[in-house]
Order: C-alpha cells, then structure tokens, then sequence
C-alpha cells in the first residue's frame, strides 16, 4: 500500500488513468481515484437487483458497507476497506461516484467529502489510517495538522509517519506515504490520532519547510499557547544539532510571534523580511483609514518611520482580524491609531515574485540595513 499512488481502474486497453492522493485533496476532485466512470446501466451503490445464491451474499456484503461507512462519519474519519471482497464493494460505489478513495482501500462518502475542508479531509484520513494501523505514529506536516497548526494545502499529502528504526535516516517518500526515521519519538496524541509532541512535530516540519511556510507554523505553534518562544528555541537548538536545515529552523523560531493571528499575515511578514525591507514596528492592531477616517482597518503590519505611519493589510477580507472586531470596525475610528498611508496586499498574490517589494518600495518603505530576514526580531 505504501508504495501505491492510488488503486489500479484496469489493465485493459483504453482504461481511464487515474488521479493519486494528492491531487484528490487539493483539487477537491470528488470522483474517486481507485475507479473510472461506471459505464451505463452498470449496478448503482446499492448492489444487483434480484441476487441470490453468491449474489445474495454480495448483498449483505454492501449492507455491511454501508454500515461501515455511517460508523465512520459519526467518528470523523474515512473507511479503510479490510478485505479483498470489501475493497470490491467500495470500489463498485466509486464508480457510481457514490464514494471517494482519497488513499488507497480508504473511502468516504462523496456528498461527505465535498461538504469537508482540507484540514478536515486529511484528517479524516489520519483518523482512518490510525484506526487500522495502530502502531503508526504521525510526524511532521500530518502531526502539525492534527495539532492544529498552519499547513499549506500542498503538504496536506503524502502522510507523514514515524519509521521503526532506532537510528535517524533518510525520508522514504511516495506519492501517498513518507516514513521518516527518528533516532527518538515523543509519542502524544491530537485530533484522536498518535502523533509525535508539539515540539518535535514543529522541529521536523521546520527542518523542511521553506522560511514563509515554516514561519506560519511556527505562528501558529506559538498561538497555540502550549509552548513558548523560549521553550521551542530551546528544544530546536538542542534537537536539531547537526541536522540538515537547523540554521533556518532556528532563524524562523527566532521571528515567530505569537501575535499574528493567521497564515496570510505570516506569509506577509515572511515576505517583507525576505526581500530585505524594515523589520515592522507592530504587529496587528486596528488603525484609521485615511481613505475613510471614521472607519478602521485590520493592519496586519505596521512601520513608524519619521513624519508618518504607514500599515498593510490584506485585502479580500482574509486579513486576520482578531474575533468577535466586526464592530470596531464598523463603528467610527476615534480610538484607533492615525496611519498616514495604508496599503492593501492581495493574499492571492503574496508568493508572486517581486509583488511585495513593489508596493513596499512604492509607499517608501526603506530596506533593512542588515541581510533581509536576518535583521533582526519583530
């Protein structure tokens, strides 16, 4: 199962390829992978009419399908198909596109799915996986998902867990499952799943990740409140001694803040450090339109330079404004602090090379004396 991308439709000429793992996750396509179309008149989810003999067993068989399927929803989490003959009920089900296969032998009901996110969705896999596998142990981005941290769509698939060896070795990855060796594993559970600590799922998971994506989970890790800026530096400065990406692991723990209150923000602030400009003076707080003085914005960044106040925000309503502010927000802005300028970013656009550093440069946002990120902690 591990090395499979997704189940086999046929070897028959003419068979229809198909999709693996991830791209059912983050395309939200709701047609199984394991099954082309059915063709017409071929029998629906709900077994063949008039069975007897074998065909009658194959009835009850579905009966016991269904029942596994509603178990499963009630407990969030998909269907691991246990037999050969099972898998074949399923997969009847998914031709029909009455059920999805977002891993292999795995299903969920499609009308379920299309109703779920992606955080849920991968879950739902974890959930399954764990249940039919109880030795296995998440790490890195699908424990950072079950901890409820901030993980890109993208690293939502292949799922992560913890190699049986004693000794650290080098990720062993397909298209649906990574094992990582870990010479130790600090076993927890979140989310109803085994997975390693806060702290070591943090460590591995910023150990691979890119310094925006790292720096949002490292936020969120820190919004969490179950561990401190002090306490995961620590643990990564002693863990992660000698391993491959420390440094920057260490860089981004170091600018991670608590403050920020969501993935976009973050990805923000990761790309005005990046591209060298003034560390922001604050962090999320509301300011006066200049555009609309009796009104305030959500600024996600905010700059003091000398004669004036400048702030960014994200526009398209994923600003991250802290919950339950819709009414400061709409109610007149005497309190709020005065910007001179403020710029609205487009989320969408934030990963777009050179987006930021233009609309920075364009409202005269200076460049940081030292080398970009490095220049120092917000």
């Amino acid at each position: 199962m591990a090395g499979a991308a997704a189940c086999a439709v046929g070897k028959a000429r003419g068979s229809v390829r198909t999709r693996s793992a991830q791209e059912v996750w983050r395309t939200g396509e709701v047609r199984g992978p394991c099954e082309a179309p059915a063709p017409r008149g071929a029998p629906g989810p709900g077994g063949l009419p008039g069975a007897s003999g074998p065909e009658r067993r194959g009835t009850v068989r579905e009966r016991s399908v269904e029942e596994r399927l509603a178990e499963a929803e009630r407990a969030g989490r998909c269907v691991c198909a246990r037999t050969d003959a099972e898998n074949m009920a399923f997969r009847r089900r998914a031709r029909a596109g009455y059920v999805v296969c977002p891993y292999p032998r795995t299903y969920a009901r499609a009308e379920r799915w299309e109703a779920l996110g992606p955080r849920e969705r991968a879950l739902h896999v974890l959930r399954a996986l764990g249940a039919a596998h109880p030795a296995w142990v998440y790490c890195a981005y699908s424990a950072a998902t079950a901890h409820g941290l901030a993980v890109p769509r993208a690293l939502l698939a292949p799922v992560h867990i913890c190699a049986p060896v004693r000794t650290r070795a080098r990720v062993s990855a397909s298209d649906v499952l990574a094992r990582h060796g870990l010479a130790e594993v600090e076993r927890a559970e979140a989310a109803g799943v085994a997975v390693t600590s806060l702290a070591q799922t943090v460590l591995e998971c910023l150990l691979d990740a890119s310094f925006a994506n790292g720096l949002a989970l490292a936020d969120s890790a820190l919004r969490t409140g179950r561990v401190g800026r002090p306490q995961l530096a620590a643990y990564v400065a002693e863990k992660g001694r000698g391993r491959h990406g420390v440094r920057r692991a260490r860089e981004v723990v170091r600018l991670a803040d608590a403050r920020v209150r969501s993935p976009a923000e973050s990805l923000l602030r990761a790309a005005v450090l990046s591209a060298g400009f003034l560390v922001p003076t604050e962090l999320g707080r509301a300011v006066a339109d200049p555009a609309a003085p009796r009104r305030a914005v959500w600024a996600a960044l905010l700059w003091r330079l000398p004669g004036r106040v400048v702030a960014a925000a994200l526009a398209g309503g994923a600003d991250g404004a802290p919950a339950g502010s819709a009414a400061a927000f709409a109610a007149p802005a005497c309190s709020a602090l005065r910007a001179s300028a403020v710029m609205r970013l487009s989320p969408a656009r934030l990963a777009e090379p050179g987006y930021v550093a233009g609309v920075l440069a364009a409202y005269g946002i200076p460049r940081a004396a030292g080398p970009g990120w490095r220049g120092g902690a917000v």
